[in-house]
């Protein structure tokens, strides 16, 4: 199952979404706000902009805040780490934002050295699709103008194995999900901490290092091969 329809599937079977419509119209009614008619709303925009549920947080009615189980500890004194696993049992919220994606090379990004690096698996097909996320200034800016991050994707395109690396040295990339919060375990890798979750198939991860963001999501690879890829990053 691919990251959109796995939280396609969060969405749909997590958020009331009759009883998420009246809250907002209450909370704008108390404000004295007319825009009943904005609240919920898909935009119509060109193919190379990402359009994700509108900026409105939902929360999921029966239960606030995503559920952590976090697994045993997998160590390995040989590359020195000590992973835990949090399995993403409910989705916390969605949210939206709008980019130009602009296709580019590795070359072209002036802090490219850890990217030869990277312990992708063997059996990938595709390891150099390099996009280049822009954004607005501000709201009231026509032009995307801001280069919010860069992305790497490399894919097994025989079964849809892919792995995604969203990196800044200025911001932290955008995302159209979030997750979470102080209740989850802490992993190390060489002594640098950062936390790891898992929702079905999929393995994600933020964090700083080397001054630099870092947000990575795959689908279909292995727990071990997940693990190499963040060592593999993290020295």
């Amino acid at each position: 199952m691919s990251n959109k329809k796995i939280f396609k599937k969060l969405y749909s079977e997590k958020i009331n979404k009759d009883d998420n419509y009246k809250m907002i119209l209450k909370s704008i009614e108390r404000n004295n706000i007319n825009m009943k008619k904005n609240i919920v709303k898909w935009i119509s925009v060109p193919a190379c902009l990402i359009i994700v549920i509108c900026g409105v947080v939902f929360l999921n009615k029966d239960n606030n805040d995503i559920i952590y189980k976090p697994s045993d500890p997998i160590i390995s004194g040989e590359k020195n780490y000590e992973i835990y696993i949090n399995s993403i049992e409910s989705n916390k919220g969605l949210a939206k934002f709008d980019a130009d994606i602009q296709m580019t090379n590795y070359y072209m990004i002036p802090y490219f050295e850890f990217l030869s690096n990277l312990d992708i698996p063997d059996d990938f097909d595709n390891k150099e699709d390099f996009k280049a996320i822009y954004v607005k200034k501000d709201k009231n800016s026509k032009e995307y103008d801001v280069l919010n991050h860069y992305e790497l994707w490399c894919r097994n395109t025989a079964n849809n194995r892919r792995i995604m690396i969203a990196f800044s040295n200025e911001y932290e990339p955008l995302r159209d999900y979030f997750f979470g919060d102080e209740s989850s375990k802490v992993s190390k890798i060489n002594d640098f901490e950062l936390t790891i979750y898992r929702y079905e198939n999929s393995y994600m991860t933020t964090f700083k290092y080397n001054d630099i963001n870092f947000d990575i999501e795959t689908t279909d690879i292995t727990e071990q091969e997940f693990i190499d890829l963040l060592v593999s990053i993290i020295k």
